[in-house]
């Protein structure tokens, strides 16, 4: 009976084998035929496929970049460093503030609103693990843009006889002061400027933007700006092309941001019934990138608009127009979402 054996042999061995012969005049090797036994020789060849080359080293993951900073409040602007591991030397750093959505190269990044900053580092096609910091951001210095709503002397012909937002109850209650308070939470050391904005609104195709703001925004840097004006643009003038109201606005905005580094601006839209101007103060806050509170559409443009007017309170109609102490709370929280 012939019995299968399978040998594993050495490259020698096997062409030592195919010099002599596997048989000889008496057999198998030599053997007398009664004695043999047949055998087959299979020789197995490893698969380079899956033995790993020892000279090849294995490819190492790809380590995130390290924050300058920890987690904590920031003043607006603040710069953080996104740090690369030197065994990363060569790859490409990036960010992101909107939770993975979007990613941007660079090596550090601006904190300009409250939330998580994500970093990793990229080689290719191969990305690290994220790493993360969360900040909260405070401000420093507030400008305010406004008119009556913001602040308004005393007028005893009219039954005005307080000096803050007109037809608030008081200082305290106006939108400004209330914006302040937040803003106190955050940095209890915060700074607030207010100016009149009347000039430009009652005269935005003349108005004389070096001589009105200067003298008071000259050194004072804000990193918060705060356009609340609307209610005395008339609407037919804003609407007429001659007055070109989008491009004077424009220019208003960026007289106020020549003053800062870094500064965030919020717009808003009139308190009152001005659809033209509110319109073109939208599209060219747009433009911008800036944030808008839209008080048009949410305070007035609306049935129930009277009940975030002073109209009961006071018997004079224009003062009555302006916004009471709850109307005065929702700017103050319809111009915060759009700072947080």
């Amino acid at each position: 009976m012939a019995v299968l054996v399978a040998l594993l042999v050495s490259d020698l061995a096997y062409s030592q084998a195919g010099k002599t012969g596997l048989t000889g005049k008496t057999g198998l090797l030599g053997c007398p035929p009664t004695q043999c036994v047949s055998v087959s020789i299979k020789r197995l060849i490893p698969n380079p496929a899956v033995v790993p080359n020892p000279g090849t080293p294995e490819v190492a993951a790809l380590l995130a970049p390290e924050f300058s900073m920890d987690n904590g409040s920031v003043a607006y602007g603040t710069e953080v460093g996104l740090l690369i591991n030197k065994a990363a030397v060569g790859c490409t750093v990036e960010y992101s503030t909107d939770n993975g959505q979007t990613w941007i190269t660079g090596s550090s990044v601006a904190v300009l609103k409250q939330g998580t900053i994500l970093a990793r580092t990229r080689d290719s096609n191969r990305t690290s693990a994220t790493n993360s910091k969360t900040f909260d951001v405070y401000f420093n210095r507030m400008f305010v843009l406004g008119n009556s709503i913001m602040l308004n002397s005393p007028v005893p012909a009219l039954g005005w006889y307080n000096t803050n937002g007109m037809a608030a109850s008081s200082l305290q209650n106006d939108f400004v002061h209330i914006l302040e308070r937040n803003l106190m939470t955050l940095n209890p050391n915060v700074q607030m400027k207010l100016i009149s904005g009347g000039g430009f609104e009652r005269n935005f195709w003349a108005f004389d933007y070096n001589t009105s703001l200067d003298e008071h925004l000259n050194g004072y840097a804000p990193d918060l700006i705060i356009v609340r004006i609307g209610e005395n643009i008339n609407d037919g003038e804003a609407a007429n092309p001659s007055r070109d109201f989008k491009a004077r606005y424009r220019q208003l905005l960026d007289k106020l941001t020549q003053y800062s580094g870094r500064a965030k601006v919020v717009c808003t839209t009139s308190f009152w019934n001005h659809p033209q101007a509110s319109a073109m103060i939208r599209e060219v806050a747009a433009e911008r990138g800036y944030p808008v509170a839209d008080l048009y559409s949410v305070l007035y443009n609306r049935p129930d608009r009277d009940q975030f007017r002073a109209v009961t309170e006071y018997t004079d109609p224009g003062v009555g127009a302006h916004p009471n102490d709850r109307g005065m709370a929702e700017i103050a929280r319809l111009i915060w979402e759009k700072i947080r």
